[in-house]
């Protein structure tokens, strides 16, 4: 899955610089693009259609990402105390 994730972020800024792409669906398979669909749901099909199982495969909608952060990122609130620097703001609890 992880390998699946990093394919489909090292693709998403060449795919975005087409605004026809712009919320479609991909799914990755390890390092390979497997499907390119209009719906999340076709991006599925596609896979479980090529026998692929689910945690095989990833499935990403091409969007720009606000925070930058990829799904397999640290996110603040995933921030064990070890890991906060001084004057960084502590996390809601």
């Amino acid at each position: 899955m992880l390998r699946s994730q990093q394919a489909f972020w090292q693709d998403l800024p060449e795919l975005l610089k087409d605004e026809r792409n712009h919320g479609k669906w991909v799914a990755h398979h390890g390092g390979e693009r497997v499907a390119f669909r209009r719906s999340d749901v076709e991006a599925y099909q596609e896979c479980f259609r090529r026998g692929l199982k689910r945690g095989e495969f990833y499935v990403g909608r091409l969007e720009a990402d606000p925070d930058g952060v990829p799904p397999w990122g640290t996110l603040e609130a995933d921030w064990s105390l070890f890991e906060v620097t001084e004057g960084t703001p502590p996390s809601p609890a």
